[in-house]
């Protein structure tokens, strides 16, 4: 009389009769994810050059950069995840921020007044930062000026020294060191920064020492974008591009041009 085959043996069994069946199939296939760029071919005038017939033209190196940056960096917040941002604490279920979320579209829509009679999108709109302002002596009122006499310390000759430096003009005094430095990849966008904060403050304080700072600030990178003659305007080479397309390692360049040209 035949026994019935013991569990571990039965296991085996059906692991092989498994293993044969997906050998004679080849529709589902793995496939290998990493995260490299891929094999994608430059679209930059002189990076194409090195395609095409003729003696051999210089290859550029690729350029190391070291840096430290969570995911969450460099991501410009818009009014929907600042709003989501104010969801108090205690509202941690998901339907609950679902609808926190829908509460500030209906306010932005308008939807939500209360009063009869109202126009749509009378109930919360756009306030200009020439109307707004703190009340003396308040803790806004007194961070804000911390923030307005940071940007009057900065000089604008050190500011802008690596742009005028990359335009072939006189670049007097020192840069600022950090991500500013001569020899970082990502050098000129704290200027892009530097703009939006001064333009913005300005907005808000109407300082005419500011207002004269940051004009100097532009007016030096016309002079820049000017000598150089062909529109572009950075404080680092044109090079990093052709590196970024052809898959060498370089530092932000597209990130970094947005900062001041955007």
């Amino acid at each position: 009389m035949a026994r019935a085959p013991s569990m571990p043996a039965a296991t085996a069994v059906g692991i092989v009769v498994v293993m044969l069946l997906a050998a004679g199939f080849r529709g589902a296939e793995g496939k290998s994810c990493t995260n490299a760029f891929p094999g994608l071919t430059s679209h930059t005038e002189r990076a194409a050059a090195q395609l095409r017939p003729g003696p051999p033209a210089t290859v550029l190196q690729p350029i190391i950069h070291h840096h430290r940056h969570g995911r969450e960096q460099h991501l410009t917040p818009t009014d929907e995840s600042t709003w989501m941002s104010l969801m108090p604490r205690r509202a941690l279920r998901r339907e609950e921020a679902f609808d926190w979320l829908m509460l500030y579209r209906e306010l932005r829509g308008g939807g939500g007044s209360a009063r009869p009679g109202v126009a749509a999108g009378a109930f919360l709109s756009e306030a200009s930062l020439h109307d707004v302002r703190l009340e003396p002596g308040s803790m806004y009122w007194r961070a804000q000026q911390t923030n307005l006499e940071y940007l009057l310390l900065l000089d604008v000759d050190r500011l802008v020294w690596s742009f005028r430096k990359q335009a072939g003009l006189t670049a007097p005094g020192t840069p600022y060191g950090g991500w500013e430095g001569p020899g970082i990849q990502l050098r000129g966008h704290f200027v892009g920064h530097y703009l939006s904060a001064t333009a913005k403050m300005w907005a808000s304080t109407h300082n005419d020492t500011l207002n004269a700072k940051m004009s100097s600030v532009v007016d030096a990178l016309y002079d820049c974008q000017k000598k150089m003659g062909t529109g572009y305007l950075s404080a680092f080479p044109s090079d990093f591009f052709d590196c970024l397309e052809a898959i060498k390692s370089v530092w932000a360049p597209y990130y970094t041009i947005h900062k001041v040209n955007w």
